[in-house]
């Protein structure tokens, strides 16, 4: 999640992610775990094409308990002056393309925390038959680096809208020009068995659902209408 939203939060205006660099701050000094917290981050890194730069770890054992890990990074990228995605170019009759993604964004964590505290048995739970409740809600979320990056470059992108929680969220539209908007029709989105899952649980109502989960789409993007 950390590569993918550090890289997914910059390919959103064209530019390509080069090189990331990661922090962590951490309660222990087990060099095992950080190994294999770096190496995972390489692997990631090397998805979407970018140079992983290292891990840098500070070890605070007054500050954070053993197993806390607290981690950022700092990713850098190049663009074309005329391939930045601003918006400005999205026009009436563009159409709305959705980007899907497995697990879930991490704003909506506190819901799904206050669900596990209710109902702690739905952690193994199997809920589609096959995968489990948690496997599913921890798998990471998906870099759109190189999709995003390929189709800017023949001109196919008029703007982009990163879904940190809902598609209802009206800040997550605030490069959308003046005097548009966009229609969005939940019924064409297929819902993932996680999704289904959680909705079924009935411990709120459509409309809550709605205003703080994603559905499973992380971004958007304006294409024109000629090109789909």
């Amino acid at each position: 999640d950390l590569v993918s939203n550090a890289a997914n939060n910059i390919i959103r205006f064209g530019v390509k992610p080069e090189i990331l660099q990661a922090n962590m701050v951490c309660g222990n000094n087990d060099s095992n775990q950080i190994l294999l917290m770096g190496k995972a981050l390489k692997e990631a890194c090397e998805i979407s094409r970018i140079v992983f730069a290292g891990l840098e770890v500070a070890a605070q054992a007054v500050n954070y308990s053993p197993k806390e890990y607290k981690t950022s990074a700092l990713v850098f990228g190049t663009v074309d002056r005329e391939k930045i995605i601003t918006g400005e170019q999205i026009t009436e009759g563009d159409v709305i393309i959705g980007l899907r993604t497995e697990g879930i964004s991490s704003i909506s964590y506190p819901f799904i925390k206050v669900i596990i505290d209710r109902k702690p048995d739905i952690i193994n739970t199997k809920i589609d038959g096959h995968n489990i409740f948690m496997d599913e809600l921890m798998k990471p979320n998906a870099s759109f680096v190189n999709a995003i990056d390929e189709l800017n470059k023949h001109n196919l992108v008029h703007g982009v809208f990163s879904i940190d929680r809902s598609l209802f969220n009206n800040r997550c539209y605030n490069t959308m020009p003046k005097g548009l908007g966009a229609c969005i029709s939940v019924s064409s989105i297929p819902l993932s068995a996680l999704f289904q899952y959680i909705y079924d649980l009935k411990m709120m109502d459509r409309e809550c659902f709605l205003e703080n989960f994603s559905l499973g789409i992380s971004m958007l993007l304006a294409v024109p209408k000629k090109q789909c």
